[in-house]
């Protein structure tokens, strides 16, 4: 399943349209569920990318932990960049909240240095 405004259900063609607000943890409580339902248990991770507003939120939030902590890691950033954007508080909020983020690629964008244009994250259960 594609997580987006409208996502279709592949094996039962089914449609679910959500409103902009709450769409990624709406999204994510039918993907769990329909794991339970065709598998008997939930998932054992959700994977993600980010892209568009998340991740330039995902940006932001990395640069802003990197100047409060400047003796952190890429690694220390991103765990409290992920926590503070949605992508992150929808998965914490279903019990996902231990995130494995592989960093990708670090750019300029605007006035943000040396921050990560791609990243994959897989969020598991706590």
């Amino acid at each position: 399943m594609n997580i987006s405004k409208t996502a279709r259900i592949e094996s039962s063609g089914e449609f679910l349209i959500i409103d902009a607000h709450g769409v990624t943890e709406a999204m994510l409580r039918r993907l769990i569920s329909y794991y339970i339902e065709t598998k008997g248990h939930p998932p054992v991770g959700l994977p993600g990318k980010l892209a568009g507003s998340n991740l330039r939120n995902f940006q932001k939030e990395f640069d802003k932990h990197r100047k409060n902590n400047q003796n952190g890691t890429k690694d220390d950033w991103a765990q409290f960049a992920i926590r503070d954007i949605s992508f992150g508080k929808a998965r914490q909020k279903l019990g996902y909240g231990i995130f494995e983020i592989t960093l990708k690629d670090p750019i300029d964008v605007d006035e943000l240095k040396d921050v990560p244009s791609k990243l994959n994250i897989i969020a598991r259960p706590k």
